[in-house]
């Protein structure tokens, strides 16, 4: 089950540890990470919404209220991508 919840998070690819909107999306899913105010974080934001399993809660100004969906498999999926990516450094 967790497999199909990692292709919701990252999609068919798979967690990248390179890849910024991949690392975004595991770390907010696991500790709750807020998107600051700035063009990358607006870029960041709306890239999580698309791909990433985010929720658009509101749009203020040029700041995007953004929020991860109350579900643990999504989280489990996270963990799972990101100790499995440990092994591959370097």
């Amino acid at each position: 089950m967790w497999v199909v919840a990692s292709k919701k998070l990252f999609s068919d690819e798979g967690f990248r540890p390179d890849h910024e909107d991949h690392v975004f999306a595991a770390f907010a899913v696991r500790v709750g990470l807020e998107i600051g105010v700035g063009e990358a974080s607006e870029r960041l934001a709306m890239e999580a919404v698309r791909s990433h399993m985010r929720i658009l809660e509101d749009v203020i100004d040029s700041m995007v209220i953004t929020t991860s969906p109350p579900e643990p498999m999504l989280a489990i999926a996270a963990a799972m991508a990101m100790n499995h990516s440990e092994g591959k450094r370097g």
